[in-house]
C-alpha cells in the first residue's frame, strides 16, 4: 500500500486538517466501514444510496486511523482528537490521492475493459505476469470511479505493473477512468449490448470503450479482439502498437485445435505471430473464457513472458466464484455457477457450451432477468427463450418479471409447459430446485447482478454436499 503522512495527504487533496496529528503515517484505505481494517484511512463517500458520513464514528471505533470528510460531524468525546481532514468532495479526494501516486510511482498500468470478461481477463493477466514482475491489481470487481482509485492506492514505489479493471455504465465514464489510471496498455475484450438503458446503441458503447485506447500514454499498446465486429471501428483513429487476439480471424495471438474436456476445461494451441506455437490447457469452461485467456496471453507475451511459463501458469489458474465456477455435488448433480452477471451475448455463449456438454441426466437452465437493456429488454428476453428452446435444454426456470418473456417464447417454440417454471425472486428457487434434482443433472444458473442469483447456489451448497467439502 502507498505509505504517506497525513500532511502530504492534506496537501494532495487540498484539504484542511481539522483535528489530529499531521505526522501520522497511513498505509491502507477504505470507503466501506463494514470491511474496514484497523489502521485504514476512511473516505466518507456520499453515494446515491448511502452517505459515508453516517459511518465515520463506526469507522473510527473499528480502528480507522483517520477519516476524510466534506461536512462537519458530531463525534463522541473519546474521538474528538481523531485525525480528520475536511475537503470539498470526498470522492474527488479519493481520485486525487490515487492519481497522485500513479504519477509518483513508475509502474506500467494495464487497463482492461469490455462488455464481459473483464474481471477474468484481469485475473489471468495477473496470474501470468506474477512470476516475472512485482505486480498489483484492482481487487475483485473494483472497476468503477470508486473501485479503480481505491485499488490503485495499493501501489508501492517498487511495483512494476498494475492491472486495473475499467468498467463503464454510462457515457463519459471511460475518460474519467483513463485520467485516473493513465494506462500504458489497453485491453478490450469485446463489445456487446449491455447498459442500453444508458447508451443509445451498441456503437455508442464501442465508442466509449475505445476511449481507453485514445487515452493511452507512453508506449501506447492496444490489445484487441480481432473476432469482434466492433474492433475495426475502435481502431480507426488509434495510433500506436496493436496486438490482436482471436480464433476465427488472423491475429497476432491465435487459438486453434480447441478440444473441450467437459467441465474440466479445454486444451488448445496458441500461435504467436504465425511463428511460435505452444499447447496450453485452460481450466475454465466455454469459448468466452478462451477469449479471455487469449487476451491475457497477448498481454503476457508483450511483457516478454515465455510461452513455457504461460503454459505452466495458465493450467494452475483457479478461476473466480460466480464466473463459470463448476460445483459437483456428492448427490450426483453438477452446477455451473455463472451468477455474477448476464447480458444477451454472454448468455448466448454460455448456453452454447452448456448445450454441448454430455450427461445421462437433464440439463436445467435457471436464468434471471438481464437488466439495463432499455428498449431492447423485451426482445432480448424473448431471444433468450428462443435460444433455450432450440434443443438440448430440458427445463427452464425463469427468475424476474422480464424472464416471463423468455418462458413465453420457449413455450411458443414447443417446450412443454411442464418443463417451464417462473419465480419472481431468486430466494424462492433454491427450495424448488432441491425438490426436483436428480443424479446426473446439469444445472446452469445465470442472471444480472441485481437479481442475486447466487442465493440459489448458496442454498444448494447449504442443503447438499459439494465435492471437496
Amino acid at each position: 500500500m502507498a505509505i504517506v503522512q497525513m500532511a502530504e495527504i492534506v496537501e494532495v487533496v487540498k484539504g484542511n486538517l481539522i483535528s489530529g496529528d499531521s505526522s501520522t503515517w497511513l498505509d491502507s484505505y477504505s470507503i466501506d466501514s463494514r470491511t474496514l481494517k484497523p489502521g485504514d484511512l476512511f473516505f466518507a463517500i456520499q453515494g446515491a444510496h448511502r452517505d459515508g458520513h453516517q459511518f465515520v464514528t463506526e469507522a473510527l471505533l473499528r480502528g480507522a486511523k483517520a477519516a476524510i470528510i466534506s461536512r462537519k460531524i458530531e463525534l463522541p468525546r473519546e474521538l474528538r482528537k481523531a485525525n480528520l481532514i475536511m475537503v470539498g468532495n470526498t470522492h474527488q479526494a479519493l481520485i486525487d490521492l490515487a492519481t497522485h501516486f500513479r504519477r509518483k510511482w513508475k509502474a506500467k498500468v494495464i487497463g482492461v475493459t469490455g462488455s464481459s470478461g473483464k474481471t477474468t481477463t484481469k485475473e489471468i493477466i495477473f496470474a501470468l505476469l506474477q512470476g516475472n514482475y512485482r505486480i498489483k491489481k484492482t481487487p475483485g470487481n473494483y472497476n468503477n470511479l470508486y473501485g479503480l482509485p481505491l485499488g490503485m492506492l495499493s501501489l508501492e514505489e517498487k511495483d512494476e505493473v498494475f492491472v486495473g479493471e475499467m468498467g463503464i455504465s454510462e457515457p463519459g465514464e471511460m475518460e474519467k477512468l483513463v485520467k485516473i489510471a493513465q494506462p500504458d496498455v489497453g485491453v478490450i475484450t469485446n463489445v456487446n449490448p449491455v447498459h442500453l438503458e444508458f447508451f443509445s446503441s451498441v456503437e455508442e458503447i464501442a465508442v466509449e470503450k475505445g476511449k481507453l485506447l485514445e487515452g493511452l500514454r507512453s508506449e501506447r499498446v492496444a490489445i484487441v479482439n480481432n473476432d469482434d465486429p466492433w474492433t475495426e471501428n475502435i481502431l480507426a483513429r488509434f495510433k500506436g502498437k496493436i496486438i490482436s487476439f482471436g480464433i476465427k480471424s488472423s491475429s497476432n495471438i491465435m487459438g486453434k485445435d480447441i478440444a473441450w474436456k467437459g467441465l474440466e476445461g479445454g486444451s488448445f494451441t496458441v500461435v504467436v505471430n504465425k511463428k511460435e506455437e505452444e499447447q496450453l490447457f485452460i481450466p475454465l469452461v466455454g469459448l468466452y473464457n478462451l477469449y479471455n485467456a487469449l487476451a491475457a496471453i497477448a498481454v503476457a507475451y508483450h511483457f516478454q513472458v515465455p510461452l513455457s511459463a504461460i503454459r505452466e501458469r495458465l493450467v494452475r489458474y483457479k478461476g473466480m466464484p460466480m464466473r463459470s465456477r463448476v460445483l459437483q455435488f456428492k448427490e450426483g448433480f453438477t452446477l455451473l455457477d455463472d451468477t455474477y452477471n448476464s447480458n444477451p451475448r454472454a448468455l448466448e455463449l454460455v448456453l452454447d457450451h452448456f448445450r454441448a456438454l454430455t450427461t445421462d441426466g437433464r440439463k436445467i437452465v435457471t436464468s434471471g432477468d438481464m437488466l439495463e437493456l432499455g428498449e431492447w429488454s423485451e426482445e432480448a428476453h424473448r431471444e433468450a427463450g428462443r435460444l433455450i428452446a432450440n434443443g438440448g435444454i430440458d427445463l427452464l426456470i425463469g427468475v424476474g418479471n422480464l424472464s416471463r418473456k423468455s418462458i413465453e417464447e420457449a413455450q411458443k417454440l414447443g417446450m412443454s409447459p411442464d418443463s417451464l417454471f417462473h419465480f419472481t425472486d431468486s430466494s424462492q428457487v433454491g427450495p424448488f430446485l432441491s425438490s426436483l434434482l436428480r443424479d446426473k443433472d446439469l444445472i446452469l444458473v445465470k442472471g444480472s447482478r441485481a437479481m442475486k442469483m447466487e442465493l440459489i447456489v448458496d442454498y444448494l451448497i447449504k442443503h447438499f454436499n459439494p465435492e471437496g467439502d
